[in-house]
C-alpha cells in the first residue's frame, strides 16, 4: 500500500473539482479552513500584517496570499501557481439538436482533449448558471452539477466502413452526447431551471461535461492514482495544501495563483495573460504604502514556481521521449525546459528549484522535448513576461495526459507538496 499522505485528500479534490468553478470552490473551502479571509476585487481592501487572504476572479481563478509580519525594503515574493481548467467538452449556447428521435447536446471542444476517450463513458454536466432574482437588476451565479447521465455512443463494429470510419474522431459531427429521446426545444432549459428557486430567472450558463467515474488507486502497491482532471488539478491541490500549512513570514509575501483558461492559451479575463496577478500584487504593495520602485525591486528578488503536470515516459512508446529526458512515475517531480521558451525555466531558476528540492530531500527529474516533436506550454512563460518575475516550470510525471481518465503517481504528489512547503518556509 502506498505511504503517500496526501493522496486521499487529492482524490476527494479531483472528484469534487468537476469544472474549474467547482475546483475553485474546493480551494475556497481549504482556505477558509485555514483562516483565510476572502477579499472582493470590486471593493476597497483592508489588509493587515501577518494575515491570510484570497481573491477570486470569474469564479474560476484565485490568488491566495499571506502578508508579512512587517513590510521592509527587502520584502520579496514566494509564489507558486497552477491552472484550474482541463480539456473538456463545453455545452454551446443553443444546446439542443434533434435527430432520429434523439435529443442530443451540441458541444464545443475546449482545449485539446483526446476525443476518443470521451466515447462510451458515463458523463454528466456542471458549471455555473447566471440568473436574476425578480425585482433585482444584479446578476448572480450558482454552482451546479447535474445527476443526469449522458453518453456519446460508439458506432458498432458491424456498421463501420474500414476506410470511412478509420482515423480521428470528427469533433463537429461525432461528439454529440445523447440526452434522451423526444423533441421540443425547451427541455434542456427546464432541466437547468430546476436548479433555481422560485422567483429566479435563468439568463445564461457556462457548462461542460465531466466523467462520473470517481478517482481510484491502482497498481500492485496502490502506486498509481487514476482520475479525470489530474492535469492540472493535482498541481492546484498541491499549491493549495502547501499554502494552507505555510508559516507567516517576518517580511516576505507567500502566495498561490491559480488561473483559468490555460488550456486555451491563457488569454482571458481570468487567465495568466490577464492583469489579475499584477493588479492583486499592486494592491498588496499599495496597502503597505510601498512605492512602485520598491514593488519592481521586490519582483526582481522574488521567485515563481509554475506547476503543471509533466509527460512520463510511456513503456511502449519510449521513443517519443528524448533518450536522456525520460521522467518516470514516482521517481520525483520534473523540471521542464524548452529552448524555444515553451517553458519559463532558465538555468538560474532551475538551480534555485534544485536547491529547494535538496533542502526538502526530494529527488528530481528533467524533461526537454525531442527536437522533432512539438512541445506544450504552461502558465510559466505568461507569468515570467507579464509580472517580470524569475520563474521555473515544474510538474509531476503522468501518463494519458488529456485523456478523460489520466494516470499519475501517489508518491510524487507528496514530494511536490514537500518541496512547495519548503519553499514557503524559506526566509
Amino acid at each position: 500500500m502506498s505511504n503517500a499522505l496526501e493522496i486521499h485528500s487529492l482524490m476527494r479534490f479531483l472528484d469534487l473539482g468537476r469544472t474549474p468553478f467547482h475546483a475553485v470552490q474546493q480551494v475556497r473551502t481549504l482556505l477558509f479552513e485555514s483562516g483565510f479571509t476572502e477579499l472582493e476585487e470590486s471593493k476597497p481592501w483592508m489588509i493587515e500584517p501577518g494575515q491570510a487572504y484570497f481573491v477570486v476572479r470569474g469564479n474560476a481563478s484565485v490568488f491566495a496570499f499571506r502578508t508579512p509580519m512587517r513590510f521592509s525594503p527587502d520584502t520579496k515574493l514566494h509564489l507558486v501557481g497552477a491552472h484550474t481548467d482541463s480539456p473538456a467538452l463545453r455545452i454551446k449556447p443553443n444546446p439542443s439538436v434533434y435527430r432520429e428521435g434523439y435529443h442530443l447536446l451540441n458541444i464545443e471542444v475546449y482545449g485539446s482533449p483526446i476525443l476518443s476517450t470521451w466515447i462510451d463513458r458515463d458523463l454528466s454536466f456542471g458549471g455555473q448558471l447566471v440568473y436574476r432574482r425578480k425585482g433585482e437588476r444584479d446578476l448572480r451565479t450558482r454552482l451546479v452539477d447535474s445527476n443526469t447521465v449522458v453518453r456519446i455512443p460508439s458506432l458498432a463494429i458491424h456498421l463501420q466502413d474500414s476506410e470511412k470510419d478509420s482515423g480521428k474522431v470528427n469533433p463537429q459531427t461525432q461528439m454529440m452526447p445523447i440526452l434522451g429521446l423526444g423533441g421540443g426545444d425547451t427541455y434542456f432549459r427546464h432541466l437547468l431551471e430546476s436548479h433555481l428557486e422560485p422567483g429566479e430567472d435563468l439568463i445564461d450558463w457556462d457548462l461542460q461535461l465531466f466523467d462520473t467515474a470517481k478517482a481510484c488507486l491502482s497498481g500492485l502497491s496502490s502506486e498509481f492514482v487514476l482520475s479525470s482532471r489530474i492535469d492540472n488539478l493535482a498541481m492546484v491541490h498541491a499549491c493549495a495544501r502547501s499554502l494552507q500549512e505555510s508559516p507567516a513570514h517576518s517580511s516576505n509575501i507567500v502566495g498561490a495563483i491559480l488561473f483559468h483558461n490555460e488550456e486555451v492559451g491563457n488569454v482571458s479575463y481570468q487567465g495568466a495573460e490577464s492583469r489579475f496577478a499584477t493588479q492583486v500584487l499592486e494592491r498588496i504593495f499599495s496597502t503597505f504604502q510601498a512605492s512602485r520602485d520598491l514593488y519592481f525591486a521586490a519582483l526582481n528578488r522574488s521567485f515563481f514556481i509554475s506547476t503543471d503536470m509533466a509527460h512520463a515516459v510511456h513503456p511502449v512508446y519510449e521513443d517519443r521521449h528524448d533518450a536522456s529526458h525520460r521522467p518516470r512515475i514516482n521517481a520525483g517531480p520534473t523540471i521542464k525546459s524548452s529552448a524555444n521558451r515553451r517553458y519559463a525555466t532558465e538555468a538560474i531558476t532551475s538551480a534555485r528549484f534544485r536547491e529547494i528540492a535538496r533542502t526538502a530531500n526530494v529527488d528530481l527529474q528533467f524533461f526537454a522535448p525531442r527536437n522533432d516533436q512539438r512541445c506544450g506550454s504552461t502558465i510559466g512563460p505568461a507569468i515570467a513576461s507579464q509580472i517580470g518575475i524569475p520563474t521555473v516550470d515544474v510538474g509531476n510525471p503522468m501518463l494519458s495526459m488529456h485523456s478523460i481518465r489520466e494516470m499519475a503517481g501517489t508518491e510524487d504528489h507528496d514530494s511536490m507538496i514537500r518541496i512547495l512547503k519548503t519553499f514557503f518556509a524559506q526566509e
